[in-house]
């Protein structure tokens, strides 16, 4: 690389032919021209000047701090100023220069000094290089005048990073920026690959690259206008050579813990995304939740977990396409803006749906992670990720195969190795019922003895139960949080706005049909909740409870029926164990309650906090005596002990260790009791058998004998289910619980089956045609009280 500067004599001390440029040729036989030396030695060399380094022109941005994450405001002398006011200048740099220099090395040898010259205010910008066969640096340098037509005066874009760390192993950074075809923007080097995104009047695009962009060039009309020197990533800490995560993939949040060599705990995701331009910041956050990642995760420093959300803003969907990152699909974060969550483009609930979409939203969180990892010093990244047993067979080898192709994906960007723990569960995966109680038999050291574990989510309560630290028995039912909440008050708006302060639920809608057509109202309320359920229940709820709000306390009566019906088909398990002989003690057992929607039981109290010994706890525990039946029921405590950690408890599970906790889950081995009378393809399973028929034909003979989808699929009397509403009413008068209102005053009784068994119908035909192998499976008993709730809670939204 040949220098050829006119300057050299004078800023060298030598004559132009005492300058040897190249083999014979000095400054002077050239003719201090660039074109001659090449025709000379063209094949063996290239060739510098002062035009091949500097821009024709320096270009301005309004404010004396337009640059962030840049080191060029700090090699600045003085202040340049247009008409009286402060601006800032880009590096008026050729884009060439970025092949020779990085950012840092150009920190250490670029000056930017503001002088005033006969015709203004100017800014001389000096480099200092390196010449073969000379101790000192050579200075090289252009003066370029102020001027007013080269301030770019507009409101500054939108420019962000990510992710800020060094490149040494990283392999994926992403530069995400507003487009504009007349105002300013970036513009990408011939090694960056870009993407575009467009929806309404908001255009952004996103250049992706191999290397940190630690220069960035900006272009204004298709004009060079300069670079942003970036500031170097702050260098990777040595704490721990790998990292191990466990991942609750949730259906209405999403949660996980870090082991970095000190134990589990829930770590605040950083992004590690920067802003390199000071632009509006209500514009900045705007285009950041919806097209990219913001720079802080809401609720500060209590995120994880995060709403299990992707949106696809600018991106028409293609059915059975699965959308790129950030271009066409990136995590819905939560934000500020009550709305957010519930406009056209966010996808919610694709946990059980729309599975096309976990890949994206999992794949996002993983890289979030994996870049904390990285800045952490880990060389390696350890998965252990859980799975709610109620998946069907195909969705669970779906999502298995999911996580190997994301390790695979996870290696090739990061630079760092990626695997999928094969330690617990099959093929590398942990039902979420024994990662739960693993938090509390191994993270508290509580006993296993003989006890059962609720993990109430939002889609799905998950069920084990322990004797003498092995797992007994397990099973996921799909009657959660949104059955015994969130899916009642979608009917129910002005209930809503009753509940909440004003401001928390934003502009809702009285039209009550729209809100139930709303596919992400679970997900909005959810996020609501997140926010207000402590104001809720710690000042609002006891003062609407002290007033006897017969609205409030027959909403908070459906809800205890909901807990009531989980409880009384824990008994019936449990009898159904008994049975089979594989319960060594016949009586109730005390229980573990956790999960994200188990936080409702602190509604049923009046004081808004659940206890040992409250009013909800003594039902439960009445409830479950009543169900199991055993002689010795009352021999021994049986009640509940709720966690303080909601939704925590399966992320930290799985990478806990303590206890010998034995047992892994296989739906094969372990099928899930019905607790009612069931039929499925003209079969019969009573109350207290066990739903088992073979997920696939084995051989061509049984295609013959066996049909392979879901012809029939039938609930008998509902007899468990009347001695439910039976038991509870009459649990309520035993324990003298008059807080919560019996099912009878609620509806009439002589009403109530008829609407049921056409709830229960309805909810058994979505079922039919299904392949069994893709059939989620669902006890008998949860069925028919999924439509008791339904039918209760419709009878509530139209009495008030």
């Amino acid at each position: 690389m040949i220098l050829l500067d006119p300057e050299m004599p004078n800023r060298l001390g030598l004559p132009a032919n005492e300058i040897t440029l190249y083999e014979a040729a000095t400054l002077e036989s050239v003719g201090f021209a660039k074109d001659q030396l090449l025709r000379l030695y063209g094949g063996k060399i290239e060739v510098l000047t002062p035009d091949d380094i500097f821009l024709p022109e320096l270009y301005l941005l309004p404010g004396e701090s337009a640059l962030v994450n840049s080191w060029l405001p700090s090699h600045l002398e003085g202040q340049p100023l247009v008409n009286g006011s402060a601006v800032t200048p880009l590096l008026p740099l050729q884009e060439r220069m970025r092949e020779l220099f990085s950012s840092v090395e150009l920190s250490r040898s670029c000056t930017l000094r503001v002088v005033q010259t006969g015709g203004g205010m100017a800014i001389n910008v000096t480099l200092m290089l390196p010449l073969k066969g000379q101790r000192d640096l050579y200075p090289i340098s252009r003066s370029f005048p102020i001027k007013e037509q080269n301030l770019i005066d507009q409101d500054l874009p939108v420019i962000m990073l990510w992710p800020n760390i060094p490149d040494m192993s990283w392999k994926s950074f992403y530069i995400f920026c507003e487009d504009s075809s007349t105002g300013l923007t970036v513009d990408g080097f011939s090694d960056y690959e870009l993407n575009t995104g467009r929806e309404a009047q908001e255009n952004v695009k996103y250049f992706t690259c191999q290397r940190f962009p630690d220069l960035i060039k900006l272009i204004e009309r298709s004009q060079v206008c300069g670079l942003i020197p970036v500031n170097p990533p702050p260098p990777p800490g040595n704490a721990s050579a790998a990292w191990r995560v466990g991942i609750d993939f949730g259906t209405s949040f999403t949660n996980f813990f870090i082991n970095d060599g000190s134990g589990p705990a829930r770590k605040p995701l950083e992004t590690r995304v920067i802003p390199l331009m000071l632009a509006q910041k209500e514009t900045q956050l705007n285009l950041l939740y919806k097209f990219f990642i913001p720079e802080t995760l809401l609720p500060k420093d209590s995120n994880p977990p995060t709403s299990t959300a992707l949106n696809t803003h600018g991106w028409q969907e293609v059915r059975g396409k699965v959308p790129e990152l950030y271009h066409q699909a990136r995590v819905q974060w939560p934000s500020t803006n009550t709305l957010a969550l519930r406009g056209a483009g966010v996808h919610t609930g694709f946990k059980w749906r729309q599975p096309n979409y976990q890949r994206p939203f999992l794949k996002e969180l993983a890289l979030l992670i994996s870049s904390n990892a990285a800045t952490g010093g880990a060389a390696e990244v350890n998965w252990s990720v859980s799975y709610p047993s109620a998946f069907s067979p195909n969705e669970a080898r779906n999502y298995r195969r999911l996580w190997g192709d994301l390790c695979q994906d996870l290696t090739t960007l990061t630079g760092l190795r990626h695997q999928l723990l094969e330690d617990g569960g099959e093929g590398g995966l942990q039902t979420e019922a024994v990662a739960f109680a693993s938090y509390f038999g191994n993270y508290l050291a509580r006993q296993m003895v003989h006890t059962a574990c609720l993990d109430v989510g939002g889609g799905t309560t998950d069920i084990s139960i322990w004797q003498e630290n092995a797992l007994l028995h397990q099973v996921s039912i799909p009657f959660a949080g949104r059955n015994i909440c969130t899916s009642i008050l979608q009917s129910k708006p002005s209930f809503i706005r009753f509940l909440f302060a004003p401001g928390i639920t934003g502009d809702i809608t009285d039209d009550d049909a729209k809100l139930r057509q709303d596919p992400n109202f679970n997900s909005w309320l959810d996020n609501c909740l997140r926010y207000a359920s402590d104001e809720l229940l710690r000042d609002r709820m006891p003062i609407h409870r002290a007033e006897q709000d017969k609205q409030l306390l027959a909403f908070v009566s459906l809800m205890a029926v909901s807990f009531g019906g989980i409880y009384h088909y824990l008994g019936l398990v449990l009898k159904a164990l008994a049975r089979e002989g594989r319960l060594q003690r016949q009586a109730p057992v005390p229980v573990y309650l956790g999960g994200n929607g188990a936080r409702f039981i602190n509604w049923l109290d009046e004081s808004g906090a659940f206890s040992t010994g409250c009013d909800a706890d003594t039902l439960m525990e009445e409830l479950q005596r009543m169900s199991s039946g055993f002689p010795d029921s009352r021999q021994g405590p049986a009640d509940t002990t709720l966690s303080n950690a909601f939704k925590d408890e399966t992320a930290c599970g799985l990478i806990s260790k303590g206890v010998n906790l034995t047992g892994d889950f296989d739906p094969r081995k372990d099928p899930m009791i019905t607790g009612e009378e069931l039929a499925i393809n003209g079969k019969v399973f009573g109350p207290l058998d066990r739903i088992d028929f073979p997920d696939e034909a084995k051989t061509d003979e049984d295609k013959d004998d066996k049909p392979t989808s879901v012809e029939s699929y039938e609930l008998g009397s509902l007899t468990e289910l009347r001695r439910f509403v039976s038991n509870y009413d009459d649990a309520l008068k035993a324990s003298r619980i008059n807080s919560l209102l019996p099912i009878r005053t609620l509806i009439s009784l002589d009403k109530l089956w008829d609407e049921v068994e056409i709830q229960a119908r309805a909810i058994c035909l979505e079922k039919l045609n299904q392949e069994i192998s893709d059939l989620e499976p669902e006890p008998g008993f949860v069925i028919g009280l999924r439509a008791l709730i339904n039918t209760l809670a419709r009878q509530w939204a139209e009495r008030f």
